[in-house]
């Protein structure tokens, strides 16, 4: 139970991935089946043969009939939900009690969002979801720690098991930039689906100095607007950015691709980039996807601090700096370009790092947590 593609979310292509590899690890003997929510009643989403049921979102009823429809067939040996409370109904998503508290069959729940100081509505929303959850899986320690401070019932119910990344072969940048016709360039990137809490006006005011050191570089900012943003703002965001471009003088080291890229597509743009850049500016954040496959993809990455970050982006595959602090990304840009042979051993570092995190590794341990 998820929002699911074409739909662009990032929960969405979460769990095509785990299903995907799920699918593969149970080969014929079990199916996986989807349930996509939908934003409203009205989205018309030409979805995969595997999703069976269309949820909208916003409509009590919908859920029932899920709880109703699923407990009756006897072929649903377990759901899992993925959790965020944007993409349920409700205040704070509180319209999925309505499938939990009906659903009598095994709940696997993963927690993609824990706040340190939740809304009294948010924690009354979060201990119904752990107290009616049979598992709960969340993707960094950080977020165990914290999952077991605000919600006591949830000790003894939670795993850890990181964001999954794609399987790829570690390469250098040389071909991949001459694949883009970017040889002579030095690439940093930042890619996903764009909005403000991206925080890329933060590296864009980071750049004029090292520019100064490093003409060559280039800064690419990989994605279309997050559609939500896109229907209650339009594009203000991007354009504001590219203002801001123009008003420092950067044209010529900053360029925006506004499209949503296939994972071969990405992958390219990955491996031609010397260092990746995450700049969100939610400290609460637990994790990101983004970050996840740029490490896996075998690149050094400069990243802000928030959950997922402060646990595996060390000295040797990168940095850490404060958040919305241009100057520190300035000075972090100016260390990793100033060794080349020190960021590449970062690169390969990254790599070798995240071989845990492979989909492969990761739908297995939802498998085995659910005992099918």
């Amino acid at each position: 139970m998820s929002t699911y593609p074409p739909r662009e979310c990032g929960i969405a292509t979460f769990t095509q991935d785990l299903l995907t590899f799920c699918a593969k690890f149970l080969g014929n003997n079990i199916q996986c089946k989807v349930a996509a929510f939908n934003q409203t009643a009205l989205d018309t989403y030409k979805y995969p043969k595997e999703v069976l049921w269309q949820i909208d979102q916003n409509s009590k009823k919908s859920y029932l009939t899920l709880a109703k429809t699923i407990c009756e067939d006897p072929n649903v040996k377990a759901i899992i939900i993925q959790h965020e409370y944007g993409i349920f109904g409700g205040i704070e998503g509180k319209k999925i009690l309505y499938f939990m508290q009906r659903c009598r069959k095994p709940m696997l729940v993963t927690l993609h969002t824990i706040l340190p100081s939740p809304s009294p509505v948010m924690k009354e929303v979060t201990e119904s979801i752990v107290k009616r959850a049979n598992m709960l899986v969340v993707l960094t320690e950080r977020s165990k720690k914290l999952l077991g401070e605000l919600y006591p019932e949830s000790v003894g119910k939670v795993s850890v098991i990181p964001h999954g990344i794609h399987p790829t072969e570690f390469a250098l940048q040389k071909k991949y930039k001459a694949q883009l016709e970017l040889k002579k360039r030095t690439i940093i990137t930042t890619f996903g689906l764009l909005s403000r809490g991206k925080g890329i006006e933060y590296v864009i005011k980071a750049l004029p100095v090292v520019i100064k050191k490093y003409p060559s570089l280039l800064y690419l900012v990989l994605g279309e607007t997050h559609p939500v943003i896109r229907r209650n703002e339009g594009e203000e965001y991007r354009i504001e950015l590219i203002k801001l471009v123009k008003k420092l003088g950067l044209q010529n080291h900053v360029k925006f691709y506004d499209q949503y890229l296939s994972l071969p597509n990405l992958f390219t743009f990955l491996k031609a980039t010397d260092i990746y850049i995450s700049s969100s500016t939610n400290p609460n954040q637990a994790v990101s996807g983004t970050l996840s496959y740029a490490l896996g993809a075998g690149r050094a990455v400069i990243s802000t601090q928030f959950a997922q970050s402060k646990e595996i982006v060390t000295e040797d595959v990168g940095r850490l700096v404060p958040i919305t602090n241009s100057s520190r990304l300035t000075e972090s840009l100016l260390d990793l370009l100033s060794d080349k042979t020190r960021l590449e051993k970062m690169h390969m570092n990254a790599f070798n790092k995240t071989r845990n995190m492979l989909w492969s590794n990761v739908a297995e341990k939802y498998i085995t947590l659910l005992k099918l």
